[in-house]
This record gives structure tokens, sequence and C-alpha cells, in this order.
């Protein structure tokens, strides 16, 4: 009955005419080794679609099943059934938020995006229960899919490859953690040549040349370090500053790209050269973007209206509120919790879900801050749910915790099938 009235309420809030963007055509070209504008994912999604509203369709539908697997991992994670019930209808209720609900029906990588990191933390509970065969191949699957989502997300990944394989080797037998290492390299391997060597060339730098453009109207050119160090590089700073004088941006940005000679140059230095500065300044590459993130994950991001609420403001406020003193509040609350979860030994695998998912969030600001300066409303939105996550799912454990009784929490010896317990190290 709750999962399906949640469906009702989600498709109700997400369904509308499909929203094409500038943007949106990029998506329709699919190649997996780089070689167009942007990674396979959601290029494979809708090559197999024809129409926007299908691919609405499948971005709701993608949207429900993320949200109820990750409410039925949540509910089995926990032992208590009142912190259970009170867990499942805050995941829900952030499901149906509308900075959640909004993009099913724009043709972006938004919205999967977001189902794909749902699903992901969905599954991560559930291998902290007792990792079996079928969950993990569903990680795998789901996890490579998440990786080729986003360029960030190859960023994100690479750091968190080691980690990922010393979890494998803790909990695993020997040879399927070597099997589950294997794969996840291979996923490194094949996303590092695709950012970094396929999507170096016309046609699949276009994004890249005018994220090029935005940094140097944006950032560079209003920076006098920043200006001086790129101009050595070949910038050509009259052309950057001629255009920063227009009133919008976007405008600005495509000016620039529009220029044979910056386009030249973006296409072949601006990397590089942006990479190497990074690089030279860690505290500003490390530090300043944690400057913008409350203010970026409180902002409203409707370009084109507010969408459809099925909820009244005050009950979707609960779990997304757009006042940064409340976030802050929530960010030390979940530190704090993190802790508590720890001192009251909650299942290691369990606090490792939420380390790698604050992990997560933290190079999610770092990336997206560094390589971008507009539209920090729709690229933090991820980050923002990755936040609420944390803090709702530090919650539930730690009240978990305080409230359950002794023994093993519920359904920990049925959720590992006999077929699958040679998967799991003896004694896990």
């Amino acid at each position: 009955m709750v999962g399906g009235l949640f469906t009702v309420l989600r498709v109700a809030a997400s369904v509308r005419h499909p929203q094409l963007f500038p943007d949106s055509e990029t998506y329709n070209w699919l190649n997996f080794i780089g070689g167009q504008p942007r990674l396979w994912t959601v290029p494979l999604a809708y090559s197999l679609l024809p129409t926007a509203a299908l691919r609405e369709a499948l971005q709701m539908a993608l949207g429900v099943v993320a949200w109820g697997a990750l409410a039925r991992a949540v509910a089995r994670s926990i032992e208590s059934r009142l912190v259970g019930l009170i867990a499942v209808g805050l995941v829900l209720l952030l499901g149906l938020t509308p900075q959640i609900a909004v993009w099913d029906a724009d043709m972006l990588s938004e919205s999967i995006m977001v189902s794909l990191t749902v699903l992901l933390v969905a599954i991560g509970l559930e291998l902290g229960r007792g990792p079996s065969l079928r969950t993990l191949a569903t990680a795998l699957t789901v996890g490579t899919l998440w990786v080729f989502a986003r360029q960030e997300n190859v960023l994100l990944y690479l750091p968190l490859l080691p980690v990922l394989i010393a979890l494998a080797f803790w909990r695993l037998r020997l040879r399927a953690a070597l099997i589950v290492s294997a794969v996840l390299l291979l996923v490194g391997g094949w996303a590092s040549y695709s950012v970094l060597i396929g999507q170096s060339a016309p046609p699949a730098n276009s994004v890249s040349v005018f994220n090029a453009g935005d940094l140097a109207v944006g950032r560079i050119v209003s920076n006098p370090a920043m200006r001086r160090y790129f101009q050595r590089d070949g910038m050509p700073v009259r052309l950057v500053t001629a255009a920063a004088r227009l009133p919008q941006q976007d405008r600005a940005a495509a000016s620039l790209v529009r220029n044979p000679r910056f386009r030249r140059w973006a296409a072949t230095r601006f990397r590089g050269a942006l990479a190497s500065w990074l690089a030279g300044h860690p505290v500003q590459t490390l530090v300043a973007p944690f400057g913008s993130l409350l203010s970026a994950v409180a902002l409203v991001p409707f370009d084109d209206g507010t969408p459809r609420a099925v909820l009244p403001t005050w009950v979707t406020g609960l779990v997304w509120t757009t006042d940064q003193r409340d976030t802050l509040t929530g960010l030390l609350l979940a530190a704090g919790l993190l802790g508590g979860c720890a001192a009251l030994r909650r299942r290691p695998t369990h606090l490792a879900v939420l380390l790698i998912l604050g992990a997560a969030t933290c190079g999610a600001t770092i990336v997206t801050f560094d390589l971008s300066t507009q539209d920090y409303a729709r690229l933090f939105i991820p980050i923002g749910l990755a936040l609420r996550l944390t803090l709702l799912l530090a919650c539930a454990l730690a009240a978990d915790r305080l409230v359950a009784s002794g023994g093993a929490p519920r359904g920990v010896t049925a959720s590992v099938r006999p077929e699958d317990r040679q998967v799991v190290r003896s004694g896990a």
C-alpha cells in the first residue's frame, strides 16, 4: 500500500510535458569509448526509446524503483520497527520533494543520475547486511552505469577505487574479492580512457570547449592571478575580456566558443592549463568550494517554473529546506551521529556506506565547483541529495542503536541465501 501510494504521488509530482534544453540533443549521441560529448549511460537509455514522452516515463519508473529499493533497504537495516517506519517515511518523502521529482520530465542527466545514486546507497545498505552473488552483481552493474552517467563521476570514482578494493578484500573471500577488484579496475581504466582520451577531439570535446568559455568569462578573467596564468598559457585575454562585458554569462561563453581562435585554444590547451592551475593552488582548489556548498545546496533549481506540489511545502521542508542555517545544523548533526553510531558499535559496513557517501559528497563539491561557474542550482542537486541522505541515514542508524533490544538486527540471517554463503568471508 505504501509503495502504491508513493508511486501515485511520484508520478503526479513528475509528469508534465517533456522539457527540452540546448544540451538535450547531446544525449542522443551514443559512443561507448568517449567519442561523443556525453558518456554513454544516459545516451544508452535514450537510444532505447524513440520519443521524449517515453524517456520521461522511463525516468519516472526508474525513480520509483530506486526510492522503493532504498526504503526497503533502510527498513531491512533497522531493528526497531518504530525507527524503521519513521526512516522509511522520511526516505520516501525525500523522493517526493519538488527538488528531486522535477527532473523526471527534463531531457538531461539529472533524473537518471539521482536515481542511480539512490540505488547505489540502497545496494550499499544491503551489502552491509551480508553480500550475496546477486547483490554483488547488481552493485557492479549499477555502479558502472553511475560512473558513466557524468564526467564528474569518473573523477570521483578513481580516488575511491582503492577504498572499494580494500572493502572487497575485507568482506569477501579471496576469489570473490579478486574478481570484484578486477571488474572495478576494468571500469576505472575504461572510464579514464573515455574522459582523458576519448573526449579530447571533436565532436566529443564540444562540452569541454563551452565549459572553457564559461570558466573564462565567469571566473578566470575576474581573478588577476588566474588571468595572468592562463594568458601565459595562450588564452586570448582580450577576447575573453570583451566577451565578459556581455550582460549574460551563457551568451558571453557562447560568443567565445564561436570565435575560432578561442575555440582552438580551448580544444588543445585549456584542460592542461586548468589541471596545472588546480594542482598548483591546493588551498583554493580543495577549500574554496566548500564556501559555496551551503548556498548551492539550498538553491531552488526551477528554471522553467515551479513543479507541481503534491504535498504541502511545510511537509517537504522537513527533508529539503532552503535555509542555509538549517543545512549547516544538519551537517553538524550528521557528523555527531556518525560518531555516535561508531561509539554504539553500529555495523562497520553500514558506517562504511555513510563514510563513502560523505567522502563522495565532499569530492563532488570540489569537482563541481572547480569545473563550473554557473547553474549551481542544477549541478549541485546530487550533492544536496547526498548530504540529506547522509543525515537521514545517520539519524536512523543512531536512533536504532539507542532503542533496539539486544541481539542481531532483524533479517541478517535471511539476507544471505544458502547458495551464496560461499561469497561471504567466514564469520561475517
